[in-house]
């Protein structure tokens, strides 16, 4: 059999309330039971995975939360704090250049700082070392085999991604325009990174999921992975029980039931059409079953990441 490869950084986006945090946090946690060291991101959010994993609170530095598995919150000052404290390596030097009230303002006016700031924090994850903890030094062992990064939704995950594809654009030299091609390389890397697109099978999520799917695919920023669509209903209704039941008339005295049965048949006709959409996108589709219960727990999302298994 061929070595496993498998990819090391999976982005998790789609439109807000299609439940990618739970598809981000079944998939870290799929990593961690295989026994891969995983690193699993929030980007400038509200905590949701301490919840659904069960853990601790995510913080804005990476902690463990639990064999083989690491967490942390992204946020853009301390993104920024850690990577001006790399560059200038003195605490009171960055405090006197950083926390400058005139640096400040500055700052602010700079266009897509933020970002920029919050994917070179990961970039610096995705090339940290095993065995120094350093940055492209010591141990040819990453120290993280894998990273699932959740994303903002849809349209903020594109700038996201985009960010240094942008820069690189737009300044020509320097260093700090070297370091940024880097990371976009490492990026847009097929074998190294990819986005998974999360959808319900409604027709405006799906909308919304083909027309990102085509951005990113013009802009090529990162390859298109999966696209994974959440609470998908159990199919109930062959072609012969739906025959059946288009052949009992209303108004019977099963009335109630002949209904209930005709709005399930409406929806799972409307979720076969969506699917079959975005089955034309030409990416591997993976149903994710509606799950009845509430509020999801790690049980939950255990049950979900067995399901995720054709990610590599």
């Amino acid at each position: 059999m061929a070595a496993r490869t498998p990819r090391q950084i999976h982005f998790i986006t789609g439109k807000g309330g299609v439940g990618k945090s739970l598809i981000a946090c079944a998939l870290a946690r799929r990593f961690v039971e295989e026994g891969d060291r995983t690193l699993l991101v929030q980007v400038h959010a509200k905590d949701s995975h301490a919840a659904l994993l069960g853990i601790g609170p995510v913080g804005d530095d990476v902690a463990p939360a639990g064999r083989n598995l690491w967490t942390v919150n992204l946020h853009p000052a301390q993104a920024m704090r850690e990577y001006a404290l790399m560059t200038l390596k003195l605490e009171t030097l960055y405090k006197a250049v950083f926390e400058n009230r005139l640096t400040r303002t500055f700052l602010r006016f700079v266009p897509s700082l933020n970002e920029l700031t919050m994917m070179g924090k990961l970039w610096f994850h995705a090339e940290e070392r095993l065995e120094s903890g350093g940055f492209f030094g010591g141990s040819d062992q990453h120290r993280f085999d894998r990273i699932v990064v959740d994303c903002p939704s849809t349209g903020h995950a594109l700038k996201l991604l985009s960010v240094s594809r942008v820069l690189t654009d737009t300044i020509r030299v320097g260093p700090m325009v070297e370091k940024t091609r880097q990371m976009a390389a490492v990026f847009g890397d097929a074998g190294r990174s990819a986005i998974h697109l999360v959808t319900l099978p409604e027709e405006l999520p799906v909308n919304e999921t083909l027309e990102l799917f085509a951005a990113l695919a013009r802009d090529k920023t990162v390859h298109v992975g999966h696209l994974i669509v959440n609470q998908v209903m159990p199919r109930i209704f062959d072609e012969r029980t739906e025959a059946a039941l288009r052949r009992v008339p209303d108004g019977t005295d099963i009335d109630a039931v002949v209904a209930a049965g005709k709005r399930r048949l409406g929806r799972e006709r409307l979720e076969a059409r969506e699917l079959a959409r975005l089955l034309q996108a030409g990416k591997p589709l993976i149903e994710v079953p509606l799950i009845p219960e509430s509020p999801l727990r790690l049980t939950h999302v255990q049950r979900i990441g067995t399901l995720l298994g054709e990610l590599p």
